[in-house]
């Protein structure tokens, strides 16, 4: 497992599930944008919301709070929606609140604990200022057949 932290970047965008802190690889986050008018697709997990048009591509949307299996997200003022790039693909992740960019070096972040072991999506747990803060691996929160079912939808919209 020490490898997998080996490889993490130490640049990451934070952002708030309730009281939680969770953190993507700011190499992966193309922009962050308000909530804009969502098109539902029929057929889909209730955690992808559909399809968003974004400067002449269209953009799978999901709730990562759903995804989570949390309550879904209100839309409030702070709620937004992280776009990043996944296998040169890119996605809309739905937030209550980005946080900030932060910096974790290597020796704060710890392997997550046994008790989530097989959370395919936490790679690490950062310490910062006090916080800690659930890394996630981008590509990760898409699983081979939500991933293929939410592109082949959105692509025939």
């Amino acid at each position: 497992m020490r490898d997998t932290l080996d490889s993490l970047n130490e640049r990451y965008l934070t952002f708030k599930l309730g009281e939680q802190l969770f953190g993507l690889p700011i190499e992966d986050v193309v922009q962050i944008i308000g909530i804009q008018k969502i098109t539902p697709i029929p057929d889909l997990p209730a955690y992808v919301k559909g399809i968003i048009h974004l400067r002449g591509d269209v953009i799978p949307v999901i709730d990562v709070s759903q995804k989570f299996n949390r309550s879904e997200i209100i839309y409030r003022d702070r709620t937004c929606i992280i776009v990043v790039s996944v296998e040169n693909m890119l996605f809309g992740l739905i937030v209550e609140e980005v946080d900030e960019v932060a910096d974790i070096p290597l020796e704060n972040v710890s392997v997550p604990p046994k008790i989530v072991s097989d959370n395919q999506y936490l790679v690490g747990v950062g310490m910062l200022l006090n916080k800690l803060i659930l890394l996630l691996n981008t590509s990760q929160l898409f699983h081979e057949n939500d991933f293929m079912a939410i592109v082949k939808k959105g692509n025939h919209e």
